[in-house]
């Protein structure tokens, strides 16, 4: 029997109906499997993440402990404590409250520094810190610190593990172009006694035995010495040559005489200081000199060793033996600063 058109339709929508309610049921349980895959996946990603987490239990009791210890020991064991020292501020007019506090909150300090301390040693430092340069508080605004290369001061940053902490070392490099000391006050450069090893161009050293400045010049080692030399030669000395052979321009202590007379018997005398025009000679030595024809007779102790700027040296013959044909004078000094 053939359908009626009507019903055919119906039958159809029915059909139709029937197919996407299928189709919607299976995407609903394609949805629900793949939720709880993630779920899962989450919670054991979680549950692994979890294991990762330090045991920090023991040390918080152990602080918790120690934090209890140090309650006690300020006389608070309980709450009852706590009401019976507000009853006995309320009843008692001569308590004095500034002293109370001040009491309370050094004791206070100590328990809460003493927990940061222990804190702080779990891993990493303490929770507050202050970072001080040149005097200067530089941590009241930012906590991060970088330390950047500048000119030629580096950084390294290493970490120790055993104290807990980030040790930073600086490091200079080699110097170049202009290097401006101009405000500074004094310059030590390396020494020692007999002075350091200088075998490269430049290198320069003070040798605090001899007072010399060494230096390489690329070539060898030179040396700059303090000690400056002067000296004369008196033909046929005769016992009364009294006699201003130099002017000082600088002050300038003397550290060795040297005398030798030639032919003769003997010389006597030595070298005084006179005044601007050369004239009363005064004594640099105790005793005079005795220069024995042929053999250098050398001074390095003086009464009077200092010569002041615009003074003269003068040469004074006490006595002579023999007929000396010319007698040679040298004089080691240092300019005064």
């Amino acid at each position: 029997m053939a359908l009626d058109p009507f019903e055919k339709g119906f039958l159809t929508a029915q059909q139709v109906k029937e197919d996407l309610s299928d189709s919607i049921n299976e995407i609903i349980r394609d949805f629900k499997e793949r939720i709880k895959d993630l779920k899962d996946d989450l919670l054991v990603e979680f549950e692994e993440s979890l294991k990762k987490v330090p045991d920090l239990s023991d040390e918080v009791s152990i602080l918790k402990q120690n934090l209890d210890r140090k309650i006690e020991s300020i006389g608070i064991k309980s709450k009852e404590d706590i009401l019976d020292i507000k009853n006995q501020i309320k009843n008692t007019d001569n308590v004095n409250l500034d002293n109370l506090k001040g009491d309370l909150d050094k004791k206070i300090d100590v328990i809460r520094n003493e927990f940061r301390n222990r804190l702080g040693r779990l891993g990493g430092g303490n929770m507050s810190r202050q970072i001080n340069i040149n005097s200067s508080v530089m941590s009241t605004r930012y906590n991060d610190i970088n330390f950047q290369e500048f000119g030629n001061v580096g950084w390294a940053a290493v970490n120790d593990d055993d104290n807990k902490r980030v040790n930073v070392r600086a490091s200079i490099g080699i110097l170049a172009g202009a290097i401006d000391a101009g405000g500074a006050t004094s310059l030590e450069i390396p020494n020692a006694a007999g002075g350091t090893t200088v075998d490269a161009a430049g290198e320069v050293t003070l040798d605090t035995t001899s007072g010399t400045i060494n230096f390489y010049d690329g070539t060898a080692e030179r040396v700059l010495t303090p000690v400056q030399r002067m000296g004369f030669f008196l033909e046929t000395p005769v016992a009364t040559d009294d006699l201003a052979f130099t002017r000082i321009r600088t002050a300038m202590t003397i550290i060795e005489v040297d005398y030798l007379c030639v032919g003769g018997t003997n010389w006597v005398g030595q070298v005084q200081e006179g005044d601007a025009n050369g004239l009363n000679g005064v004594d640099t030595q105790t005793t005079d000199t005795t220069a024995s024809a042929g053999t250098n007779a050398q001074v390095t102790s003086f009464s009077n060793a200092a010569i002041d700027a615009g003074d003269y040296l003068i040469l004074k013959t006490t006595s002579i033996s023999g007929t000396p044909t010319s007698l040679v004078v040298t004089i080691y000094f240092r300019q005064d600063a």
